[in-house]
């Protein structure tokens, strides 16, 4: 595989070289990496044709002429938060943590990450939300999306009453109990379908309607799991838990809990925590869905949240309407950083 270029521009030395190591941690040998701490030196060579897939420079050092060079990505380091940008030109807070700059810069430019396993095995990943309208499907499916970018396969499965994600597929269609009995026994895989990733199907009515125990269906997910058919498995579980789809807590790899800003959110996530073992903070992951940084950000004043990343409110939210359109989309490439 052709090793990809950056080209780092930045006067101060220990913080470009911060940042650069952590390039280096995170993608090996895959990267061709050149620093430049001298502005006039890179005014030099600024005069001759550059390439590189990305330049990541200091903003007071940035022309226009860099704009005419053989450079995809550009970004600049910048002092203040605030500032639109030229086309084709991001901005990012200079002053962030390195974690946050490097994910910035790798969100949505398709960069391999190195995944090293030292045993095979199935990930398995736990979606939930104490509040209604968190966005907590649209959050499992551009999951499953973006960890199929990085793996070879990948499974949705709701654990949800009344399943209706399939609105959002190009299939819109249930499977039939009979068919779903049959087959389901030998593994979900048996009556997985496809959309980039692989989901299992939903049933017209319910599992309990149909007479199907979710200790049941646990029993499956663990015998698929532990048959390593897939890399990751991601499950979204209902808003209300009953003990049974709370064992999926308990066996999961992850747990991602989603919020929102506004403070009854936040109250109801702090509730549910308090109804549930969390002392292995390192299990789960607090995410703030639809975040604008105008409004109160009342996750941020909590002494029991934690939040790992906010994933910020669309300007046009029409645009993941469907899952073709999730897997189009960058939204959550920087969430599967953060896991992997």
């Amino acid at each position: 595989m052709e090793k990809r270029k950056i080209i780092f521009a930045e006067s101060e030395e220990a913080y470009i070289y911060s940042i650069i190591n952590k390039f280096i941690e995170e993608q090996g040998e895959s990267l061709r990496i050149e620093c430049i701490t001298d502005d006039s030196y890179l005014s030099s060579i600024s005069e001759e044709p550059v390439t590189c897939d990305i330049l990541v420079m200091k903003e007071e050092w940035y022309h226009t002429y860099f704009r005419k060079q053989n450079i995809p990505e550009i970004f600049l380091l910048c002092e203040n938060t605030g500032g639109d940008a030229a086309q084709g030109i991001r901005r990012i807070y200079k002053y962030s943590s390195v974690k946050e700059i490097y994910l910035d810069i790798v969100s949505g430019l398709n960069m391999e990450k190195q995944i090293r396993k030292k045993d095979r095995k199935t990930i398995l990943y736990a979606v939930h939300s104490a509040v209604g309208g968190a966005g907590k499907t649209t959050l499992a499916l551009g999951l499953c999306a973006a960890l199929k970018k990085y793996s070879s396969r990948v499974l949705y499965i709701s654990f949800e009453n009344i399943q209706n994600f399939n609105y959002l597929m190009d299939d819109r269609e249930y499977i039939e109990y009979s068919s779903f009995k049959q087959k389901v026994d030998g593994g979900f895989e048996t009556v997985a379908r496809e959309q980039g990733f692989e989901y299992v199907p939903p049933l017209k009515q319910s599992a309990l309607s149909n007479g199907i125990s979710y200790s049941r269906l646990l029993t499956i997910l663990e015998q698929t799991r532990s048959r390593c058919v897939y890399d990751y498995m991601v499950v979204e579980l209902p808003l209300d838990l009953d003990m049974e789809r709370l064992q999926v807590f308990n066996a999961a790899d992850k747990v991602i809990l989603i919020t929102r800003q506004d403070a009854l959110s936040v109250w109801k996530t702090e509730r549910f925590l308090e109804n549930i073992d969390y002392t292995d903070w390192n299990r789960f992951m607090l995410i703030c869905n639809f975040y604008q940084e105008k409004e109160e950000n009342c996750a941020i004043h909590s002494r029991k949240l934690s939040v790992s990343d906010y994933i910020p409110q669309l300007e046009n939210p029409e645009e993941l309407q469907t899952v073709r359109q999730i897997g189009q989309s960058s939204v959550f490439d920087r969430l599967v950083y953060l896991l992997l």
